[in-house]
C-alpha cells in the first residue's frame, strides 16, 4: 500500500509486525474483491474485441468494471486510514513527503530512474 516508501519511514519492528497484521486481515476481502473484478475486466475487453462496436454493450462492461474498481478503492482508503495511524506524526509527515515527490516525479520515488 505504502510502496517503497515503507524503507524510509524506519519502522520498528512492532510497527512492521503491526502493518502486515492489517495486511493480513484484509487480504481474503481483497481477494474477493478482484475475483470478483475480473470478469467484469474480461467481459469488457471481450466487448472491445468482438469485431464489431457495440456502444452500449461496451458502456454497460465499463461501469461494471468502474463499480468493481470503486469497491477496491475504498478497500484500500481503509486499509490505509488504519495503516496509517499505525505511524508516528513525524512518519506520517515524511509519508506525505515521501508521496508528493513521488507524484511529482511520474510514480517514481527517489533514485529511481525513469523506465528505458
Amino acid at each position: 500500500m505504502f510502496g517503497p516508501a515503507l524503507r524510509h519511514l524506519n519502522l520498528t519492528e512492532d510497527q512492521q509486525q503491526r502493518l502486515r497484521s492489517i495486511a493480513e486481515s484484509h487480504r481474503d476481502e481483497m481477494r474477493a474483491i478482484g475475483e470478483r473484478n475480473r470478469p467484469a475486466h474480461e467481459a469488457l475487453q471481450q466487448a472491445i474485441t468482438s469485431g464489431t462496436v457495440d456502444e452500449g454493450t461496451i458502456r454497460a462492461r465499463s461501469a461494471d468494471v468502474a463499480a468493481g474498481d470503486a469497491d477496491m478503492a475504498i478497500l484500500q482508503a481503509r486499509i490505509y486510514s488504519e495503516a496509517v495511524q499505525v505511524l508516528t506524526p513525524d512518519q506520517q509527515a515524511q509519508l506525505k513527503k515521501l508521496q508528493a515527490e513521488m507524484k511529482e516525479h511520474g510514480g517514481r520515488g527517489r533514485g529511481q530512474r525513469p523506465p528505458q
